[in-house]
């Protein structure tokens, strides 16, 4: 895998292109205002702190993972990109280095990387900020979202309400697009602990 590190600091991303080249088996190289330095084809996964992760990565390779270093941005703008998969994690600078690998692989099958620490966190803001249109479903797309988070199928839902199954379809159908969500797994997590 092809791993590009796009930093403000070139001396920062000197080093972690050096750091992550010996602890990891992919292949690493830096963007600086020269260029690439070090490619070997289009990347796979970009590395790249609050600024360059909304300029570049994937406005350029549609297809590529990235990973921001949390250099201070607002959790707000942080929980923004996830959830708009501008990026598909974060590192923050006092992870413990052992951590990056995790991260890395964590996000190359597809997955969210999130430092553990700030996981309930940013979930809890997510319910709360992001999904604030929460306010805005019907009470019987609370239910249905309720009946979702305890693991119900469509036509167990449909039943449940007295619906039909693609009456319930419709309903998750509007509910994900209104919450910006993809699917119900999404769906679920972000309101398994706080029951609608």
């Amino acid at each position: 895998m092809n791993i590009l590190v796009h930093l403000k600091s070139r001396i920062l991303t000197e080093a972690l292109v050096h750091w992550l080249g010996v602890q990891t088996a992919h292949s690493v190289y830096g963007f600086f205002s020269y260029g690439v330095r070090g490619a070997n084809g289009p990347p796979d996964m970009v590395v790249c702190d609050g600024s360059n992760c909304l300029e570049g990565g994937r406005c350029r390779w549609p297809e590529t993972r990235v990973i921001m270093v949390d250099t201070g941005r607002r959790e707000e703008d942080i929980l923004s990109c996830l959830v708009s998969r501008q990026i598909d994690g974060v590192w923050t600078t006092d992870m413990q280095p052992d951590i990056a690998g995790k991260a890395i692989d964590a996000v190359e099958r597809g997955d969210f990387w999130l430092p553990h620490s700030d996981f309930r966190k940013v979930l809890r803001q997510a319910r709360t900020e992001k999904h604030g249109r929460f306010a805005e479903l019907s009470e019987k797309d609370r239910r249905i979202i309720e009946l979702i988070v305890r693991g119900y199928k469509n036509r167990e839902i449909a039943e449940d309400l007295h619906l039909s199954e693609q009456t319930v379809k419709s309903h998750v159908s509007r509910i994900l697009s209104m919450l910006n969500l993809s699917n119900r797994t999404q769906l679920a997590a972000l309101f398994a602990e706080k029951r609608p």
